[in-house]
């Protein structure tokens, strides 16, 4: 996976505009202190790594070109909202012009503040914070831009009737992630899908002086409404695990990814062993079907690598310990095998436990018979060649007993070996 840190560089200068003539004797705005206002036209260009507006994935990085409406907003060092820039060439470009007034005070140098805010922020309605609120996300490439966030201070030279700023470079204050949740066999439909974590937060203060700061919450989500299996999210920089849930039908799936630090700027996403890119794999797993209940099901429940197996009436019930399956209440292991095979299997199910009971009944008779033998040899203890003929039945019996033993026990692995095959 890559890490880019996302930069746009600003170079601004002032257009002097309506300046037909000028007195000897003009008041000069700036000498008295008043509140003026100036044109500044800003030119911004992305740098080698990421920039904003509209994202699509290059070559497995973003690639983010200005669109048409965007606005940058300025301020002074103290958080005073001076004026806001739109753009006005560059749309579907990484280099873009933005053009506005600003209210300037004085002359001199001043520091000034740029902030662009994501589409989903109207620059009017701004004052001295912004809360950008990340809990409810639209999970695709193109919602990335809805809350995107960059900022930076630059030295501006105020004169007249114009004002000069230094290059700046915007730095973006969010990370990006794409996600693929894999189900095995669930009937995926687009459910809601929740994103939680142990140091997650989803709430980013923006004050106009240029503090940021991130509301730190312990039951902080991220929540994707009509969800698809590809995510891409935007994630506040910090140290967390993610975990993945959602609910289809009457089951409850989960996809957990280990504590990483998020960091600012980056991208993260995964690289294809055939060169192509993807999101994160987020295996998503839910709770094995319960094991049915005696009456339906005959004999004990016994275990395979690591299946578990039970015998029914008419077919085998098995549950995967620990992973997701597409096997659900009524299906069986038989659905994917060929019919002869299915068919056998089917037969053995119905008719293994019938087999079984009579070789109980038959080691039983034979216990029954061991019985009488011993108590025949001691009737006839005073009879040695009546006596070594009882031992020698018992002996013979006994060795019967113990070689029926494996035999019995080894039908059930025979079934399960058969089904793990099929």
């Amino acid at each position: 996976m890559t890490m880019n840190k996302p930069t746009i560089y600003i170079s601004a200068f002032c257009m002097v505009a309506g300046m037909s003539s000028c007195s000897s004797d003009a008041t000069m705005p700036g000498a008295t202190g008043e509140t003026r206002s100036v044109d500044m036209q800003v030119t911004v260009s992305k740098s080698a790594d990421m920039s904003r507006a509209i994202i699509g994935e290059n070559g497995g990085d973003l690639d983010c070109l200005w669109a048409d409406g965007d606005r940058i907003v300025v301020s002074s060092a103290d958080g005073s909202k001076l004026g806001i820039l739109s753009l006005t060439s560059g749309e579907g470009e990484s280099v873009g012009t933005f053009e506005g007034k600003i209210e300037v005070t004085g002359e001199g140098t001043a520091t000034y503040n740029f902030f662009y805010f994501g589409t989903a922020t109207d620059p009017e309605s701004i004052r001295s914070t912004v809360a950008l609120d990340y809990s409810s996300q639209d999970g695709t490439l193109a919602s990335l831009s809805a809350n995107d966030f960059f900022s930076a201070s630059a030295n501006v030279s105020i004169a007249y009737e114009s004002a000069t700023a230094e290059s700046v470079m915007l730095e973006r204050a969010t990370a990006f992630g794409r996600f693929n949740l894999q189900f095995e066999g669930a009937d995926w439909s687009g459910e809601t899908v929740t994103v939680s974590g142990s140091g997650l937060n989803n709430l980013l203060n923006v004050e106009l002086n240029g503090d940021t700061s991130i509301a730190s919450s312990e039951t902080a989500t991220i929540t994707v409404a009509n969800a698809t299996a590809d995510l891409w999210l935007t994630i506040l920089p910090g140290e967390t695990d993610l975990t993945f849930t959602t609910t289809i039908g009457e089951k409850t799936y989960t996809g957990t990814l280990p504590s990483r630090k998020w960091t600012a700027g980056e991208y993260v996403r995964t690289s294809n062993a055939d060169g192509t890119f993807g999101g994160i794999a987020v295996k998503m797993t839910t709770e094995p079907d319960p094991i049915p209940e005696p009456g339906d099901a005959v004999g004990p429940v016994f275990e395979v690598n690591g299946k578990k197996f039970r015998f029914t009436k008419a077919n085998l019930a098995y549950n995967v310990s620990g992973r997701s399956s597409a096997r659900r209440v009524g299906h069986t292991p038989t659905a994917h095998m060929s019919a002869p095979r299915r068919a056998i299997l089917t037969f053995m199910a119905s008719v293994v436990p019938v087999c079984t009971s009579h070789i109980s009944m038959t080691v039983s008779r034979l216990r029954h018979s061991l019985r009488r033998i011993s108590t025949l040899r001691n009737t006839l203890f005073r009879r040695p060649f009546m006596q070594d003929r009882a031992s020698m039945l018992q002996t013979k019996g006994v060795i019967i007993r113990h070689k029926m033993k494996p035999a019995i026990r080894a039908i059930p692995e025979v079934i399960s070996n058969l089904a793990s095959r099929g």
